[in-house]
């Protein structure tokens, strides 16, 4: 009888735990919508469409809740003529329980003169722990500019290049008369940058070059111009070592290029 009386309890017990693990597994975790999640509002201090180098554009950026982790906004570059070396990116991050930050894009001035170039950027969060966060509503702003050259306005800016960077070109501006140097590029880069100030006298000056090291006997050369008035000019030519044999007297290299200044004014010729 006792041993009977034990089964019917065994088997009342394990009903029991078949009910409680039955009824365990249907029990399903509360959804948590992701409409929940803060909203983010993006407002620029910029409305334009070009903006000229060594501009900044600044976003600032409100949480309509705060998060109870940080979050950090940032920049990347999505399309365009220029590319990240064009931009300085400072971002934002809005620390755990606050609402509010700022991004900045600072457009490099580079004093290169160039053709204006496009851009394509986007500003959001961009972290894989931190993609989701946001409110599914929450659009990332995507501003397309042209960025437009800016030229020293003191100086004359000249960039010399050359197509194959095996080769190395020294480069110089000299004076008409006496081969003062006023400026040199002798850093091994390709292009080398050279200025010559408006505080220059009034004068006839020469671009001269001499080769540092060549494995071309024949180049193309490119001039990039910047004149003060915010203008660029640009001009081709073919060098041919040969010519090395026909330095002027007493100056530094050949002379590729003319430039007669008058003030702020600069005349620019090449002589190739």
């Amino acid at each position: 009888m006792r041993k009977y009386l034990y089964n019917i309890i065994g088997l009342f017990l394990l009903g029991i735990f078949a009910i409680s693990c039955d009824s365990a597994q249907q029990d399903v975790s509360p959804i948590v919508s992701p409409d929940d999640n803060p909203v983010a509002t993006f407002i620029s201090d910029f409305s334009g469409s070009t903006i000229t180098e060594g501009d900044t554009i600044t976003y600032s950026i409100s949480l309509d809740k705060p998060h109870t982790t940080s979050l950090t906004f940032s920049v990347k570059v999505t399309g365009g003529t220029a590319d990240e070396s064009d931009i300085e990116v400072i971002s934002g991050t809005i620390p755990a329980f606050h609402t509010e930050t700022e991004v900045q894009i600072i457009i490099s001035a580079d004093n290169f003169p160039e053709e204006s170039e496009t851009i394509d950027l986007e500003i959001g969060l961009f972290s894989f722990a931190e993609m989701y966060v946001l409110n599914p509503s929450v659009v990332n702003p995507t501003p397309s500019f042209t960025i437009a050259n800016y030229n020293a306005p003191n100086s004359l800016t000249i960039s010399f290049g050359w197509e194959d960077d095996n080769d190395d070109y020294d480069v110089y501006i000299v004076d008409e008369g006496i081969n003062n140097v006023f400026s040199q590029g002798a850093t091994s880069s390709n292009p080398e940058a050279l200025s010559l100030g408006n505080s220059a006298p009034d004068d006839t000056y020469y671009v001269e070059v001499d080769p540092y090291y060549l494995e071309n006997p024949s180049t193309t050369l490119t001039f990039s111009i910047g004149h003060p008035d915010q203008t660029v000019e640009f001009f081709t030519a073919t060098f041919d070592s040969s010519l090395l044999d026909e330095y002027e007297e007493g100056g530094i290299g050949y002379r590729i290029f003319k430039i007669v200044k008058s003030g702020s004014t600069y005349t620019c010729s090449s002589l190739l």
